[in-house]
């Protein structure tokens, strides 16, 4: 459990997040975590996939500075996502000499389209924020999701496959195992290839590819 929380079913719910980010920026507005570990673990497996010029949406991008430090490794177009308003407010202050490149955008993953004004993109990232949503199903079957869980994972597949160019990428960023994880991201239609970082903890990169129209 994260944090000492007992409950990870919290994990799910917007009030929580809008709370403990409220709570953070008010006690240290510039301190950022990351879930599954920040840029410089997955660098090296992500940075052949990329070129300078593509447009990147994080989902979910919490207090996370990952946008921050793949510009700083020459990937420098960005829009952050997610449902808090107080986290949005809060790093779009703290990384304001970005906001030429870096945008934060207040907008539900559920409907993608109206966050973004129906922009698509070249590469969507989701790191940890799927992780967080199925926290939501605290006694469902890995091995065999119940119907509810199909239904959240392909409605929000079905937002990130809009989002996506045709011929870019999904980058699902997790420490779930290729078993449980490969099929939920294949649920459109996506070509998906399988990233293993890490030795003494395995995470993984789930490289969703939409087919080219």
């Amino acid at each position: 459990m994260e944090d000492g929380i007992e409950d990870n079913t919290q994990f799910a719910k917007q009030d929580y997040w809008e709370s403990r980010y409220k709570a953070e920026a008010s006690t240290n507005p510039t301190e950022t975590f990351e879930w599954v570990k920040g840029w410089s673990f997955y660098s090296q497996a992500i940075t052949p996939l990329l070129n300078s010029t593509d447009k990147i949406l994080h989902l979910g991008c919490g207090n996370s500075r990952f946008s921050i430090d793949m510009l700083q490794s020459g990937f420098p177009h960005h829009t952050n996502l997610d449902y808090s308003p107080a986290v949005i407010e809060n790093m779009r202050n703290v990384f304001r000499e970005h906001e030429e490149t870096v945008e934060w955008v207040v907008g539900d993953i559920f409907e993608l389209g109206k966050a973004v004004n129906g922009r698509q993109f070249d590469v969507v990232i989701d790191k940890g924020t799927l992780d967080a949503f199925l926290t939501g199903f605290p006694d469902d079957d890995p091995w065999d999701p119940s119907e509810e869980v199909w239904d959240l994972v392909r409605k929000y597949m079905a937002q990130v496959h809009d989002a996506v160019k045709p011929g870019g990428l999904f980058l699902h960023i997790t420490w779930a195992q290729p078993h449980f994880r490969k099929r939920f991201c294949e649920v459109t239609g996506m070509d998906v290839s399988v990233k293993k970082v890490g030795e003494e903890w395995e995470y993984f990169v789930y490289v969703g590819r939409k087919k080219a129209e």
